[in-house]
């Protein structure tokens, strides 16, 4: 029965179009076939050029930052060093900030020009590079008191002022090559 319906439908649908049928002056009508998607893949010696310049300054670009994390690594290691030996007891770790700035500052900076440093003109060195600290200024004499006046501890506000000073000349002071 369903096979009788399916026969029935499909002649009266063949019948119903019979030729001519629809528009008839496109009868003869042979569509057009779509040109090939244009390629973005370069083609031309301007766009390989062009690609090749961009690759080499994301190359120089990526070797520059690989440079510069190489190069700071002391201040990594300096920071780390500061931050474990505060965090174990910060009396102890303030009592090792002015041999942790010299041992900086002599990775950083020619040893003829750091070595010969002491006292005030070690503060104002240090103030000379890196403008946000004050060494020589508001805290002044604090390194040479922990250095050696090792029996006028100074207080817990005192402490904290010296390492954030340390902490923040670590890493902002500026190499001459910088």
């Amino acid at each position: 029965m369903a096979g009788e319906i399916l026969l029935f439908s499909v002649a009266v649908l063949s019948s119903a179009f019979e030729k001519p049928w629809g528009n008839y002056l496109l009868e003869d009508f042979v569509e057009t076939v779509a040109p090939e998607p244009v390629s973005w893949w370069p083609a031309t010696q301007g766009w390989w050029l062009v690609l090749l310049l961009v690759l080499v300054a994301v190359a120089t670009r990526v070797y520059g930052f690989y440079q510069e994390y190489k190069a700071n690594v002391y201040r990594r290691q300096a920071l780390a060093w500061l931050n474990h030996q505060v965090s174990q007891d910060i009396e102890v770790g303030v009592l090792q900030i002015p041999a942790l700035l010299k041992r900086v500052a002599l990775e950083a900076f020619d040893r003829e020009e750091v070595a010969e440093l002491s006292g005030v003109t070690w503060e104002k060195w240090l103030d000379e590079q890196c403008d946000q600290t004050d060494f020589s200024g508001e805290y002044t004499a604090m390194l040479a008191r922990v250095a050696y006046q090792k029996d006028a501890p100074l207080s817990q506000t005192e402490c904290r002022q010296l390492i954030a000073q340390t902490r923040l000349w670590i890493v902002q002071h500026r190499r001459p090559h910088d």
